[in-house]
């Protein structure tokens, strides 16, 4: 019976180890599973800051644009109004040498 007492001894003690050892599984899967949400979480941040960066510079180079395309209007008018003014000048030197 001493001999048994022993093996039982050894069978529970083998027992917790494997308890012991399963928990220490479980714990460094949860700390493995932790670490990639916060890995996921800091790629995500990082994303939203370039998007962010991104945007921002769209929107600048969109106000630029837009002001660009009022110069040019601006331009485009002027030399429309400038291209008129030579046509009615031309017509009207014409219609003078024409009664003359």
């Amino acid at each position: 019976t001493r001999n048994a007492l022993r093996e039982k001894v050894k069978t529970l003690q083998n027992s917790e180890s494997g308890q012991q050892d399963a928990q220490v599984d479980v714990w460094l899967l949860r700390v493995q599973a932790a670490a990639a949400r916060k890995q996921e979480r800091d790629v995500s941040a990082t994303f939203c800051q370039q998007a962010s960066s991104l945007w921002a510079e769209v929107r600048d180079i969109e106000q630029t644009l837009v002001g660009k395309m009022g110069e040019v209007m601006t331009l485009f008018l002027t030399a429309q109004s400038a291209a008129a003014a030579s046509l009615d000048g031309d017509i009207q030197s014409h219609a003078r040498s024409t009664r003359g």
